[in-house]
């Protein structure tokens, strides 16, 4: 079977995306390392989650597609920007979340925080669509999101677990 990490980034390739703005995370390591490596992608590292949602929001504006990779975390510390900006200007940023700190994790420090049990309601009460993509065999639900993304001209995002980015064998 292909890593998650390779039919991930490739779904992004088909879908037009060529800007990928990244903060790191334990789980998102290979599919950041694919990226950074990939001559067909641009890789924007950045230092603060809020601070990706502006370049995105600048890439549309521009007329280029992008796609904000980041832990469940940085949604909450980006909170602002997607409905000040995103939301309220009708900007389509396209976000992959690690959803760290659910049913599954295995460090603690992520379990303190339990961002990953109230993810899919902070997105809910944003009015930020959203679709939870568990295990490699849902990655296709990745496509969908990213078209309704650009056809509702808002914010959306797909929550990824553990084993849709590293793989069953990692889990």
């Amino acid at each position: 079977m292909e890593r998650p990490a390779y039919l991930i980034l490739d779904t992004l390739k088909k879908l037009g995306v060529n800007y990928i703005v990244t903060l790191p995370d334990n789980w998102l390591k290979e599919l950041l390392v694919l990226a950074d490596a990939d001559s067909d992608l641009v890789h924007i590292p950045i230092s603060r989650e809020e601070e990706g949602v502006g370049i995105c929001a600048g890439l549309y504006m521009a007329g280029k597609e992008s796609a904000l990779i980041i832990q469940n975390s940085g949604l909450f510390l980006s909170c602002n920007a997607i409905k000040s900006l995103g939301s309220k200007y009708r900007i389509p940023i396209f976000i992959l979340l690690s959803n760290r700190g659910g049913i599954g994790e295995t460090a603690d420090y992520h379990i303190v925080g339990g961002k990953g049990l109230t993810t899919r309601p902070l997105l809910d009460t944003l009015d930020v669509p959203s679709v939870e993509v568990n295990t490699p065999a849902e990655l296709s639900k990745i496509a969908d999101a990213y078209r309704f993304c650009r056809i509702s001209e808002q914010p959306v995002a797909v929550i990824l677990g553990k084993e849709a980015l590293v793989g069953p064998e990692q889990a």
